[in-house]
């Protein structure tokens, strides 16, 4: 509650006169206004209605008819979106986990592990001829809390011997769902094994971008958040898929030090937006 809280606070300042959608205090009554300059439903609409993530649409939720996801000001599409659309215009430009030369940026891009039922969706997938780099982006939900869960199918699947050290946290996540209390290791580890079945041994990366305050080192969450992180780190190293871990405030530091002067100002407009403390 803290972190949507300082998020309200700090559009407000933005944008005074912001609409609230009557009854949800936290969601845009108009989804433009939750993104940053530049930002066209050209760069992202097409990409989130072919999506599973309702992110778009109303839809029943709990037994309420709740607004699009995408007008929540604590919205990690929203986030993803306002940090990556632009680079659709600068692909040519786009430096992720050492990797160039991308040629294609898609949101809500799914992974399909040959189980049935619906694929993963990565929040993001940039692709070049020799590499990819696929993202799992989260703003505040990675707070509250969540459940472990495999199909069997799971289990009983032939998976590439490259990926066996995502098998061995899956395993281990089966037997001890408590593992963790933030990060949601199953689904990282579905990722893993849905990039795996598409991309054979193409050389990919699973980034996890994840949003925190200025101020994180005051909280003990987020402290837990970051061990988790560094535990899942290690159990999947050495697998095809190659798992890295950022923070958006990480990232955008990166982009403001660069040469560019639209990056430059992309960075700046991003971290006026979400730099906050708590």
């Amino acid at each position: 509650m803290l972190c949507k809280a300082a998020l309200r606070r700090r559009l407000l300042e933005i944008l005074p006169e912001i609409k609230w959608i009557d009854g949800f205090s936290n969601y845009v009554e108009e989804r433009a206004t939750n993104f940053v300059s530049g930002i066209t439903p050209d760069l992202y609409e097409k990409e989130y209605r072919e999506g599973a993530g309702g992110e778009l649409n109303w839809e029943i939720r709990n037994g309420n008819r709740c607004p699009p996801k995408m007008n929540a000001l604590h919205s990690s599409s929203a986030l993803v979106v306002n940090s990556f659309a632009p680079w659709k215009l600068h692909l040519n430009e786009l430096r992720l986990c050492d990797s160039l030369g991308f040629c294609s940026l898609r949101f809500e891009a799914k992974v399909p592990t040959g189980l049935g039922g619906t694929p993963p969706h990565l929040d993001f997938l940039a692709e070049s001829p020799s590499s990819s780099v696929a993202a799992e982006s989260k703003l505040t939900e990675y707070l509250r809390p969540h459940q472990t869960n495999f199909a069997p199918a799971y289990s009983h699947k032939s998976w590439p011997p490259a990926v066996e050290p995502y098998l061995i946290m899956m395993r281990y996540l089966q037997e001890n769902p408590s593992t963790f209390v933030y990060l949601d290791g199953a689904q990282l580890v579905k990722h893993a094994l849905g990039l795996a079945s598409r991309f054979d041994q193409h050389n990919v990366r699973l980034l996890y971008l994840f949003w925190e305050p200025e101020n994180s080192g005051s909280y003990r969450d987020f402290d837990i958040h970051h061990k988790e992180i560094e535990q899942f780190s290690r159990t999947v190293t050495g697998a095809s898929i190659n798992f890295k871990w950022k923070t958006y405030l990480e990232l955008w530091e990166e982009w403001a030090q660069g040469d560019s002067t639209w990056l430059q100002l992309h960075a700046s407009e991003l971290r006026k937006r979400y730099a906050l403390t708590i």
